[in-house]
């Protein structure tokens, strides 16, 4: 990375959540590996541990959306927020039925799609790749409506394959 992108605080906060997720991954996993084996007080640390970790990128994620990017990089990590930020609120709202139920489905729909657009040309026109900095899941390109179904989904995909038989 060039010095002007890991001198953007926007970036710094992106590479923290990283670490910070992926912490919280790994402790989530060692508390059900350690209750499945019985440990019940080691899962309960390791549980307790993840918390904490998980509590760590809920404030980073507060942190990029209240600190000006700098580069292009810590712009696109804004974007992805952004997103996350729309589906979270999203979430909260109740879902009408008809046709204002559809209109309210389809500006989100069209909002996923713009949001989508400017990330891929963003990471297309950087140095450095939002998966350097970012944790996959967090940038949620299984959700991509440009990419197609098969490239978002290979597990879908290899399930599909295997109902129909090994057809595909």
């Amino acid at each position: 990375m060039s010095p002007s992108i890991t001198q953007d605080p926007v970036v710094q906060l992106g590479m923290q959540l990283r670490n910070h997720h992926e912490a919280w991954t790994h402790q989530d996993d060692q508390s059900s590996k350690s209750r499945e084996s019985g440990l019940l007080s080691a899962g309960h640390y390791f549980e307790k541990a993840a918390e904490h970790q998980f509590d760590a990128c809920l404030a980073i994620r507060e942190l990029i959306a209240n600190t000006k990017a700098a580069s292009l990089l810590g712009a696109a990590i804004q974007v992805v927020e952004i997103n996350r930020q729309f589906c979270d609120l999203w979430d909260r709202f109740p879902h009408m039925e008809g046709y204002e139920g559809y209109e309210n489905q389809k500006s989100r729909r069209a909002i996923e799609r713009m949001i989508y657009s400017i990330l891929g040309v963003i990471d297309q026109n950087m140095p450095s790749r939002l998966s350097d900095v970012l944790y996959p899941d967090y940038v949620s390109k299984h959700v991509d409506p440009w990419a197609p179904v098969e490239q978002r989904c290979p597990d879908f995909t290899r399930s599909s394959a295997e109902l129909d038989g090994g057809s595909k």
